[in-house]
């Protein structure tokens, strides 16, 4: 898009995500202050008031305090036009000097005005590149191969390696964690997009001008997936649901919009960080293999960027719908939350993170009302992890789909006539077959209040497009790559040996097996937007996220996955073996297509949001 019209798009997103933060009950833990670092003539800040206080003018909660803006440059020149334009715009302000290098500097200077500075929220537009580079700091936090691509110079001329900019990238950002823990920094950032990604885009990236302009003035942009993982070395956490990537559907993110929190911030009561493996579960079985592909290291503070995002829109929405009939609900009356399809609690323990921070527990217990968190699956390890980790928090309930006959049991017994005012389905429908799809499309509209919602996220409905891949592609291409490509004579003798087992044991049994797993043939978004549309109103729409190598490797290693999978390789060694030898060679392969991105792959998930069909006589919430 061009670039006065991309600006605003940010400039309108950013606002969407600070308004968030003055929009809730709790006026007491409302900023005190918006601080914008770079603040140029005051444009921004202007426009954040504005709309803060049009909001309040609505009837949204009254700040506690003043609202104060903070205007925060370099340059004497621009905080003169700043004081002017506030002035006129009759916004209150606190002018200083100051650069995003040195926040303890603007502390300093905050603290003469009175003002703490972790009492504020923090927001800025491209300024975290235009540092001072300092040099210091420790190793490098993480190695991607293929990842550097950024052109730096430091104020001398010299060349600067990724590395060393990463490095400084990293301090940078642990100076400022102490000063954001409260409200966290909201910020816009640009990225580098790499070359060989760059150049199959010919008139539609603007990055070899951007790089060049970045590096002659001594600025310091990273690539995107770069800048989230030294943020999270920084001890920063991103807050999924207040998120946005531009552009949304190419295998590259030019620029991000991202609320940062410290780490510690980012977790919910009740649910454990970093849970130890308990009772017939080890770390390396089923259920915790799969939860640490979803959370790094297993910590459910750390979700992985690749899942977190996609399941930010989901958490995201459902606040909406939450915090909509907390505002409209009466005493006495119970909001339920179903998660259908919960295996081991990705969408349930991020969006308890959520409500957790949006302090929701406390709306929930002033307006009389109660909570619920239903998680429904089917009983594997998968659930049994689920339930290891949520079984504690006093808003959750957990129900089998399955009856003790192995049959499936209808929503309406599973909830015993409770209705729900909200499902999430995260990673659920691209697993079930579109006749089945049918009959769970239709249990969930019966179970919905009237106003309600169904939300969900799907990484593998087709079309992907030209320019992204399915979920399950590389998998399915590993698979036929073992069953029917001719035998590279320089895999290892027992990997040869095991995929000459493979062949011979392969049926139209395993197959059938297999695609149960995976579905041979990926479900169609025209597909499920017939199956919906018979129930609900709504629309399904489309967006392209990056998944790392190691990434789908894990994806396929989870012991169930590899096993249900690959039933022809019955010996879980040999299994692990082929898996890792075919996926390194065709993930490569794929990442040369348009498809790739410098780093992974890009992947096209699908969401969905719909309201049941109103029908006479729709039950009412009890």
């Amino acid at each position: 898009m061009p670039g006065e019209a991309a600006h605003e798009r940010y400039d309108k997103d950013l606002l969407t995500v600070v308004l968030d933060l003055f929009n809730r009950p709790c006026p007491e833990e409302q900023p005190r202050f918006v601080a914008e670092v770079g603040c140029g003539d005051g444009g921004r800040l202007s426009a954040i008031h504005r709309a803060i206080r049009d909001r309040t003018a609505r009837g949204a909660c009254l700040a506690a305090h003043p609202l104060v803006m903070v205007g925060i440059d370099a340059d004497p020149a621009a905080l003169k036009a700043a004081r002017a334009r506030l002035d006129e715009d009759g916004v209150p302000a606190v002018l200083v000097q100051g650069t995003v290098d040195d926040p303890a500097a603007i502390a300093a200077e905050l603290a003469r005005h009175g003002l703490a500075m972790d009492e504020g929220l923090h927001v800025r537009a491209f300024a975290d590149q235009a540092r001072r580079f300092r040099g210091t700091g420790a190793p490098a936090p993480v190695g991607v191969p293929g990842a550097g691509d950024g052109a730096y110079v430091d104020a001398d001329g010299r060349p600067l390696t990724d590395e060393a900019v990463e490095r400084d990238l990293v301090e940078h950002l642990r100076r400022w964690a102490p000063y954001v823990r409260r409200h966290g920094l909201v910020v816009l950032a640009a990225h580098t997009v790499a070359p060989q990604v760059a150049r199959r885009f010919p008139g539609r990236v603007q990055s070899v001008a951007y790089d060049t302009c970045h590096a002659l003035s001594h600025q310091y942009p990273v690539g995107h997936d770069r800048w989230l993982q030294c943020c999270r070395a920084a001890g920063l956490e991103t807050v999924p649901y207040a998120g946005h990537r531009y552009p949304a559907g190419r295998p590259f993110v030019a620029v991000s919009l991202n609320r940062l929190l410290p780490v510690a911030e980012r977790t919910t009561a009740h649910v454990p960080a970093v849970p130890c493996p308990a009772g017939r579960e080890a770390s390396g079985d089923d259920g915790r293999g799969l939860h640490e592909l979803l959370f790094a290291g297993g910590d459910t503070r750390r979700p992985r960027p690749w899942a977190a995002d996609p399941t930010g829109w989901i958490v995201a929405q459902a606040l909406r719908t939450i915090e909509r009939r907390i505002a409209t609900g009466g005493a006495g009356q119970t909001i339920r939350v179903l998660d259908y399809g919960a295996g081991t609690g990705l969408g349930a323990i991020e969006l308890l993170k959520a409500l957790t921070e949006r302090r929701t527990d406390r709306l929930v217990s002033d307006a009389g009302m109660r909570l619920e968190l239903h998680l429904a699956d089917i009983r594997t390890a998968w659930f049994d992890q689920g339930e290891r980790l949520l079984g504690a928090h006093p808003w959750t309930r957990f129900h089998e789909l399955r009856g003790p006959d192995g049959a499936f049991r209808t929503m309406a017994e599973i909830m015993a006539g409770d209705r729900v005012d909200v499902v999430l389905a995260s990673m659920v429908f691209h697993l079930i077959p579109p006749r089945a799809l049918t009959r769970v499309a239709a249990d969930l509209a019966g179970l919905i209040n009237p106003g309600g919602t169904l939300l969900w996220n799907a990484p593998d409905i087709a079309p992907a497009g030209p320019e992204a891949y399915l979920f399950h592609d590389a998998n399915r291409a590993i698979r036929h790559s073992v069953l029917t490509a001719p035998v590279d004579g320089q895999l290892p003798p027992g990997v040869r040996d095991a995929v000459a087992r493979a062949r011979a044991a392969r049926s139209p049994e395993t197959d059938q097996r297999a695609g149960r797993r995976i579905l041979p043939a990926p479900n169609r978004a025209d597909t499920l937007t017939g199956i919906f549309d018979a129930h609900f109103t709504g629309n399904v729409h489309q967006q392209d996220f990056e998944i790392l190598p190691d990434e789908l490797l894990d994806t396929l290693l989870v012991p169930s996955n590899a096993e249900e999978y690959f039933p022809e390789l019955p010996d879980r060694a040999d299994r692990e073996a082929v898996v890792r030898a075919f996926h390194a060679r065709v993930v490569p392969s794929l990442r040369e297509r348009p498809g790739g991105t410098a780093t992974g792959l890009s992947l096209k998930w699908t969401f969905g949001k719909h309201s049941p069909r109103e029908t006479p006589g729709g039950a009412a919430c009890s």
